[in-house]
């Protein structure tokens, strides 16, 4: 029996939130899904908890060895029967309507890929929308188009607010790299650069929980690192007439906003090693010399917050910061 959507739950020491998320999906208003629930060895009660779940007649379970969120998806990917997936992160919720939506929105444009509005929410409750400009329901647009608006904001680098078809990734090979964190963003664009017709839902379904501990809150070496490598990733993924020259604008302001996070993170880890501050700042000036400073301060991605932040950075001003966090 065919399955129209696969939702793909990893699992990892979220037992204050799972049930919240399981529960919103089984909740649905669209009942042709199967969920697959991959605990990547938790060291809390989160197999009790999916336990608790795991005779529902559409649930599948699956406990293994922690293997990284990468590698767990994967394996939920590759277990999967529907027409199209979904990730959903463990500590976040979708809301009731979420795959019926996605799905026929799917279904209506013949997409490969549809991207819904996003609600931000931190520990308190308090909310606040990713994304304050409309989508357009009745827009299709290709992968190029799709690469540019990546690059400019309007498509967030997350996977967890995209219905995906399932055939885009496994006929294509696409996979999240093996123990990389910021791992939806390479992967992200490799969907992009493969989908025939990237559609939107211009409704907020997916609810992203800003909790204390997360890898943007507490950044580590090994963070930075791998934040360092997505760019890198992601310019030798595309062509390079793509960012040079048909969408400069888009890439540049991309990069000015990646850079500026990744001396975020730099910044607050100088006091734990500085010869690694030194090193890693060497390699944050490589991109920063790619940044063009008549093109950002004419860029009308740019706002007077961006262009002071491109001063900022390309004076190197930017660095002096790091005594905010001693």
């Amino acid at each position: 029996m065919s399955i129209a959507v696969s939702i793909v739950v990893p699992v990892y020491n979220v037992q204050t939130y799972l049930a919240k998320c399981l529960d919103s999906i089984l909740s649905q208003t669209f009942s042709d899904i199967e969920v697959i629930v991959i605990n990547d060895g938790s060291k809390d009660n989160s197999q009790e908890i999916i336990n608790q779940y795991a005779e529902h007649h559409n649930i599948i379970t699956i406990n293994k060895d922690n293997e990284g969120l990468s590698e767990t998806r994967n394996k939920g990917l590759l277990k999967a029967q529907g027409e199209y997936v979904l990730f959903i992160d463990s500590d976040d919720y979708i809301a009731p309507n979420m795959v019926e939506r996605m799905y026929n929105q799917a279904i209506k444009t013949k997409a490969d890929i549809v991207v819904s509005k996003v609600t931000y929410e931190d520990e308190a409750g308090i909310q606040e929308p990713m994304f304050t400009c409309d989508f357009n329901e009745e827009e299709i647009i290709d992968n190029k188009e799709g690469i540019k608006r990546f690059w400019n904001g309007e498509i967030n680098g997350h996977v967890w607010n995209k219905l995906i078809k399932r055939s885009l990734m496994i006929n294509n090979n696409i996979f999240f790299p093996k123990g990389k964190l910021y791992e939806d963003a390479p992967t992200l664009v490799q969907l992009l650069k493969e989908a025939n017709g990237i559609s939107f839902v211009n409704e907020s379904l997916y609810y992203y929980l800003q909790r204390e501990g997360s890898i943007t809150k507490k950044p580590s070496y090994k963070s930075l690192v791998d934040h360092i490598e997505v760019l890198s990733e992601i310019e030798r993924s595309i062509a390079s007439d793509l960012y040079e020259k048909t969408y400069q604008k888009e890439f540049q302001f991309f990069l000015l906003n990646s850079l500026y996070f990744n001396i975020y993170m730099l910044n607050q880890l100088y006091y734990d090693d500085k010869q690694a501050y030194r090193k890693y700042r060497k390699d944050i000036q490589k991109q920063i010399n790619k940044l063009s400073f008549n093109n950002l301060m004419n860029n009308r991605y740019l706002n007077m917050a961006n262009k002071l932040r491109l001063v900022l950075v390309k004076t190197g001003l930017v660095f002096q910061l790091r005594h905010r966090y001693k």
